[in-house]
């Protein structure tokens, strides 16, 4: 229960761990308050302080944020807004003061309350430095000021007034209050404030202040890190503070204000970097002024001043929202704010305005807190073996990160935690010291310690729980503990505290606990259950049993107490019931036998025993069901193949039904199946030689479900009678004799015939018995007959079904054979096939073929070879009929007449690699001539080969030329049709036929090559060039061109006069005609003006080279002087145009050229 305590605590008590709440209710001013318990904070309703001007008073929450107590010096609050009753009179000043209230080191309901007077006058001299202690016991827990103990001097606090303020000690405990004395030269004094109370006597150190120089507010200010301290005068003075020993130390003055505004307060950001001033004017507004403590000396400190504000105030401050918030220069309902501190400069954010008071006004007043460090460890008071301690704490300013040793190694990881309120179940009793580092945001850390004492858990037992017997007691034992309280309840009934020692006796039933309470407030806790029974009874498990005989029977037997022993005894109900036996235990397993026919029973009667519980006896049956058994009507069978095999199934007890399973001798004996019923009927057949049988193996199944012994009842099964008739077949030729033997797989067989024929033609058959059928059979007809004699075997009783066998008898018939040939006469080189008619030849006949009376071919009807002029040819047919005359027989003789086979070749005269989209171009190379093309793409009326109709791929081109005999052969090339390569005018040009590259270039309209054609066999250009399949051309050397390229006419255009076709340029280009070169003339009016641009040196890029020209194989001329181009327009039979050019002429010149001369060629795309 205590684990579940502490549960409760953890989910259900509210906490604030960064912050605490003790600085989030502020009640200042003239009525006014602000709340930080929410985010945003919101302004409270009206309270009763007020407030003079320039007042840092003290305001007080608990660390939920709940108000407790608040003061402006002269009296004291408390939640209620009530007065407190002693809380009036305090001696605090009325304008420009610093009150302080600090929590007593040791009681933390004891608050001292630090109050100073504002500067001395002639007629009211100062009150000093005075403390007064609340309680806040007293009243209800509403707090008061302890009675004696109010406006308490301290020493050497005479002269103190306006300026006050206190920090943390170094230890984070203890509480330095700093306070400016004022003399000729002025003191800091430290007073001390640990857990033995104030220390009366301060650490006095000295200030640069001299006496009479006090200006209208100084007020003083420590930083969060505690290292430094500022306070106001004429100047404003900057030291630094050891939070160890309480010492003052001056570092430099300095004037903060800004012309005439002078310095009224100061705050630090939360990592004490950087520091604030509010500056007051004669004019309305002042000034908020940033200065960053990193500098090191007044110089650089005063060169990091930044006005961040153009409104201060007489009073900052840090809120627990991490802002500080700033009173303006006069007293209205609204504060400035700066929302980011520790940012540099306009990044803090300065915000005017940024909060209203809801019409309370601040009058220049904001209370004072503890500026501190502090990192105290807080736990819950659960203390004991097995309880989970939750740990908090309180820690000032909010950590950076946080880690805890709690002191217990043997919990292995779970001794340490990084989490702001964690956990830990000690693993033992003892004494621990549990750590908590902390790294505050400004890296600065703190080590707390708490020691945990873990006191040990009393660990009741009680044992197991028990029955006794009626008027019996038990005592229990709750065990030995020192210093420890018991209390005993019966849970079950409700009665509580029924007794009080460690050793507790009942006689009644119950749930009886006992808490046991340690010297520590520790609990153990332990339940037991008494159960109190008046007599033993047996419990049998199963409840009741029935059994087939053989079966074992498995009785649990249970008491209703605990510690029985069990004994009984055994009756039959018949002698024919045996297996049983007296006997004793806590389970009957003995196997029970009923002989007889009907149910029987067993009584065991058990008697349950205790050693303090009386028994009853209880008489147990056991039913025992027989075993029912099988005989069978009649107890054998033997049948017939295809014959019922019927066996009655009977029981000598009643209601018995019958299964079983049948197994027969081979594979030959069917018919058989399993099955259930009283009677089994099936129609069993043997396909076998020999007799075979079927097991039948019944099992009876009583109507209990009890099985009985199978047994088995065997049926005799006769195979099928069967004739064996030898030969199978008998084929015989008219007159023979049949000889035809009757056999059967059965000893003992007899058989019995009768006899008809297909024709009345068939003579010599009759009826008869016996195991041979031997008569002469006559065929007087011109095809096959038969006579069917149809058998009956029969053996033992059992007949079979009767057996037909033909008997087939041929006529005898004359053999012949006739000839004839494919063709006669033939061309030469023909295969000729001979083909044979017979008669009368058989199934398989045999043929010999012969020519020239020379054996010849194989054994077929079919006989071919390629005969020569003369040949005779004959065949010699042997029927493979038995039944024949004339047998074997020769045909006819034929004559051959073969004529002569002409010579045809193809060659290659056209490209053989070509692209898809290519012109049509005319086959030629066949000879002799006067044949046919043909094959895929072919015209075979023109002779044109049509690439886009072939499609790409290798195709076969077939040359066929027939003779004046109409004897023809063919030849075959292979023609390769390629998809066209990719290509754009202006790029290169590769030939796919010997891979040739040539620049192109787009003139106009037209694709022309940028280079002369080069394709073909260079021959002497003393030789014409000729029609012979071979493209030749001429070279001859210039200035230009090594080897320059030129064709005669008839040899450019492959010996044909159509204009623009392919002619020996690129697939897809062609020769172009006087069409083209004209409409390439027309780029520059005509050819008047276009010789220039197509030359080498023109800028058309056609680049036509100065090669010269060749003349009937006979000369060379104009070589480097002038061109000449062929055009594929024929002019007349001897002549072709062409067109001429030379460096020194504008114009292109016309030519109707002799086909004989050898030009240049440039090809025009398609």
């Amino acid at each position: 229960m205590r684990d579940i305590i502490i549960i409760l605590f953890v989910i259900f008590i509210p906490f604030v761990c960064f912050p605490q709440g003790e600085f989030n209710i502020w009640y200042f001013g003239v009525h006014a308050g602000i709340s930080f318990n929410t985010d945003p904070p919101v302004a409270l309703p009206p309270n009763p302080i007020t407030t003079n001007g320039a007042i840092a008073g003290i305001s007080v929450s608990d660390s939920l944020g709940n108000i407790m107590f608040y003061s402006n010096g002269r009296k004291v609050w408390n939640r209620n807004n009530v007065v407190m009753p002693n809380g009036t009179g305090l001696l605090g000043g009325e304008v420009t003061c610093q009150f302080m209230a600090v929590q007593d080191i040791s009681n933390h309901n004891l608050y001292y309350i630090f109050t100073v007077d504002h500067a001395p006058t002639l007629i009211n001299p100062t009150a000093g430095l005075r403390y007064s202690v609340l309680d806040m016991q007293l009243d209800g827990g509403k707090g008061d000021i302890v009675t004696g103990m109010k406006n308490i001097p301290l020493p050497m606090g005479d002269s103190v007034y306006t300026s006050l303020t206190a920090t943390r000690h170094q230890n984070n405990r203890d509480v330095w209050v700093v306070v400016l004395r004022r003399g000729n030269i002025d003191q800091y004094l430290a007073y001390l404030i640990d857990s033995l109370g104030i220390n009366l006597a301060p650490v006095v150190s000295t200030s640069t202040f001299l006496n009479g120089s006090s200006g209208t507010c100084s007020f003083m200010r420590i930083s969060p890190d505690g290292k430094y301290l500022f306070c106001h005068d004429s100047l404003t003075e900057m030291c630094l503070f050891n939070t160890s020993t309480g010492v003052v130390t001056s570092k430099f003055r300095f004037w903060p204000g800004l012309g005439e505004k002078i310095a009224t307060s100061e705050e630090f950001s939360i990592d004490s970097r950087y520091v604030y001033f509010t500056t007051a004017s004669v004019t309305p507004y002042g000034a908020v002024v940033q200065y960053d403590m990193i500098n090191p000396d007044s110089n650089s400190f005063m060169q990091s001043q930044v006005v961040v504000g153009d409104s201060g105030g007489y009073s900052i401050q840090m809120a627990p929202d991490g802002k500080i918030y700033i009173t303006d220069n006069w007293s209205n309902d609204t504060l400035h704010r700066i929302n980011n501190p520790s940012a540099n400069g306009s990044s803090c954010n300065y915000e005017k305005n940024a909060f209203c008071l809801q019409g309370n006004v601040h009058y220049h007043s904001l209370p004072q807190f503890l500026q501190r460090y502090k990192a105290y460890i807080h736990h819950s008071t659960g203390l004991c073996q097995n309880d989970s301690i939750y740990f908090s704490n309180d820690i000032w300013p909010p950590p950076d990160s946080i880690h805890w040793d709690f002191g217990d190694p043997a919990s292995g990881t779970a001794n340490y935690s990084n989490l702001i309120n964690p956990l830990h179940l000690f693993s033992g009793p003892g004494n621990f010291t549990v750590e908590m580092w902390v790294q505050h945001i400004d890296k600065r850390t703190d080590t707390s310690w708490v020691t945990i004492s873990i006191h040990e858990t009393p660990q009741p037992v009680l044992g197991p729980d028990q029955t006794i017997c009626s008027g019996d007691s038990v005592t229990f034992d709750a065990g030995s503990c020192t210093g420890c309280t018991f209390q005993w309840d019966n849970l079950l009934t409700g009665q509580l505290n029924i007794g009080n020692e460690q050793m507790f006796t009942v006689h009644d039933s119950g749930i009886y606990a006992v808490t046991v309470t340690s010297p520590y407030d520790c609990l153990g806790r332990d339940t037991v259950q008494l159960t109190v029974v008046t007599e033993a009874t047996v419990i049998v498990e199963p409840v009741t049993l029935t059994i087939c005989s053989g079966d074992t029977t498995d009785l649990t037997l249970q008491c209703n107490i605990s510690a029985c022993d069990f004994s009984w005894t055994a009756v039959g109900s018949s002698p024919l019931v045996t297996g049983y036996s007296a006997g004793t235990g806590d389970s009957i397993k003995q196997t029970l036998f009923n002989s007889d026919t009907i149910d029987q029973t067993i009584t065991y009667t058990i008697l349950p025993a205790s050693p303090s519980c009386p028994g009853i006896p209880l008489d147990y049956p056991v039913v025992i069901h027989p075993k029912p058994d099988v005989w069978f009507d009649p107890p054998g069978l033997t049948v017939c193949s295809q014959q019922s095999a019927v066996i009655g199934l009977f029981s000598h007890v009643s209601a018995t039904t019958f299964s079983w399973t049948a197994i027969g001798s081979s594979a030959e004996v069917t018919g058989f199946s399993d099955g259930s019923g009283p009677l089994i009927n099936q129609t069993l057949e043997n396909t076998g030689d020999t007799a075979g049988y079927v097991i039948y193996e019944v099992t009876p199944t009583g109507v209990e479900g009890c099985i009985g012994a199978p047994d088995t009842v065997i049926v005799t099964v006769l195979p099928v009678v069967q004739a064996t008739i030898s030969p199978p077949v008998t084929i015989l030729c008219s007159g023979d004799t049949t000889d035809i033997l009757l056999q059967c797989n059965l000893t003992g067989c007899t058989f019995s015939w009768t006899a008809a024929a297909s024709s009345p033609l068939v003579t010599g058959y009759s009826d008869g018995t016996g195991l041979v059928i031997d008569q002469p059979l006559q065929n007087l007809d011109t095809i096959d007959q038969t006579v069917t004699y149809s058998i009956v075997p029969s053996v033992s009783g059992c007949g079979a079904d009767t057996t037909d066998y033909s008997v087939l008898i041929h006529p005898r018939l004359p053999v012949s054979v006739t000839i004839a040939a494919s063709i006669n006469p033939v061309c030469g080189g023909i295969p000729v096939t001979f083909t044979a008619t017979p008669v009368h030849g058989g199934t398989d006949p045999f043929y010999q073929w012969q020519v020239n009376a020379i054996n010849a071919g194989m054994n077929n009807a079919v006989f071919t070879y390629i005969p020569v002029n003369g040949d005779v040819v004959t065949c010699i047919l042997t029927s493979s009929e038995l039944c024949v005359s004339g047998n074997p027989d020769t045909s006819n003789a034929i004559t051959m007449s073969v004529w002569e086979q002409p010579d045809v070749s193809f060659l290659i005269c056209f490209d053989t690699l070509t692209t898809l989209n290519a012109q049509p171009f005319k086959l030629k190379g066949g000879i002799p001539l006067g044949g046919t093309y043909s094959g895929p793409g072919v015209d075979q009326i023109t002779g044109y080969f049509h690439p886009a109709m072939a499609g790409v791929g290798a195709h076969t081109i077939a040359y066929t030329y027939t003779n004046f005999a109409l004897c023809s052969d063919e030849r075959y090339r292979i023609l390769d049709v390629r998809s066209a390569m990719p290509f754009s005018c202006g790029g290169t040009l590769v030939d796919i036929r010997d891979s040739t590259s040539y620049p192109t270039v787009q003139i106009g309209s037209q694709c022309w090559m940028a280079a002369n054609l080069s394709y073909g066999l260079e021959i002497p250009d003393t030789i014409p060039q000729r029609d012979n399949c071979i493209p030749e051309k001429y070279s001859r050397s210039s200035s230009f061109v090594p080897r320059p390229s030129f064709y005669q006419w008839d040899e450019l255009m492959r010996y044909e006069d159509t204009e623009e076709i392919q002619g020996l340029c690129p697939p897809g280009w062609h020769i172009p005609s006087e069409a083209d070169w004209n409409l390439l003339f027309a780029n520059w009016i005509n050819n008047a003006f276009a010789g220039k641009p197509l030359l080498s040196t023109g800028y058309s890029g056609f680049n036509a080279i100065l090669s010269g020209v060749e003349h009937f194989n006979r000369g060379w001329n104009f070589i480097d002087f002038a061109t000449m181009f062929w055009s594929s327009t024929a002019h007349g039979p001897w002549k072709a145009w062409s067109h001429g050019l030379n460096e020194y002429n504008y114009s292109v010149s016309y030519y109707p050229s002799y086909r004989a001369n050898a030009f240049s060629v440039r090809c025009v795309r398609d």
